[in-house]
């Protein structure tokens, strides 16, 4: 198999690391990468947000499997293009990313699905006045 791992952090070395011990695994890339993951596969210089040149990327090293390590690929709907393009991929689409990458639309799932969970209020970003006072009125000893 030929396998990508989109991203540069720790969580792509330890992925890079296990799929690398695959006997099934016959090339390994990793998008960007990091100075560690190039002892693994052959980092590749791509942004991840930069789709269009990972599909292309897919298509010309017939990659197998796309793993996609960090959130904001999954938030932009990499998955989405790669699928529509064919190329099998582990990560949620960018509908369902949303419960990663939003804490408010991650809470609402949760009190509709009755998942027990910390009470939360929500503001908008042009609500910073009533943030502050409802911060206040809870007395927390850190605000002032």
């Amino acid at each position: 198999m030929n396998v990508v791992i989109i991203g540069s952090g720790g969580r792509e070395h330890a992925l890079a690391l296990k799929l690398k011990e695959s006997s099934k695994l016959n090339n390994l890339y990793i998008i960007p990468g990091n100075p560690g993951t190039r002892f693994l596969g052959e980092n590749i210089n791509i942004n991840p947000s930069h789709q269009i040149k990972i599909v292309e990327f897919c298509k010309e090293r017939r990659i197998d499997l796309v793993v996609i390590g960090p959130e904001q690929p999954l938030v932009e709907g990499l998955a989405n293009i790669l699928r529509e393009n064919q190329i099998n991929v582990f990560g949620p689409n960018k509908d369902a990313a949303q419960i990663e990458s939003s804490k408010y639309f991650a809470k609402r799932v949760m009190k509709e699905a009755g998942v027990p969970t910390a009470k939360y209020i929500s503001f908008a970003s042009n609500m910073l006045g009533p943030a502050k006072e409802y911060i206040k009125s809870k007395k927390y000893p850190c605000v002032k």
